[in-house]
């Protein structure tokens, strides 16, 4: 990923960036007013990589990254 690759190069690891990154896009996937749009795009992504038996293993850890970060699960439901 290009974030963890500019970290790694430019900042030396820096554990500052990493939860900086982290809190940012937790704070845009949960915009008020669009926090259920995120769930509900994210459910529609992976019933279509289900469906097309599209789905590996990497994509599997992205989804289950983005859904830890979501506070509308209960919406991904």
């Amino acid at each position: 990923m290009l974030t963890n690759r500019v970290n790694r190069e430019c900042f030396i690891d820096s554990q500052a960036i990493s939860s900086a990154q982290k809190q940012a896009f937790e704070a845009f996937l949960n915009v008020e007013g669009r926090k259920d749009r995120s769930a509900q795009l994210l459910a529609l992504q992976i019933d279509h990589n289900m469906s097309t038996e599209s789905f590996d293993a990497e994509e599997d850890e992205t989804v289950i990254s983005l859904y830890r970060l979501m506070h509308a699960t209960d919406t991904f439901d």
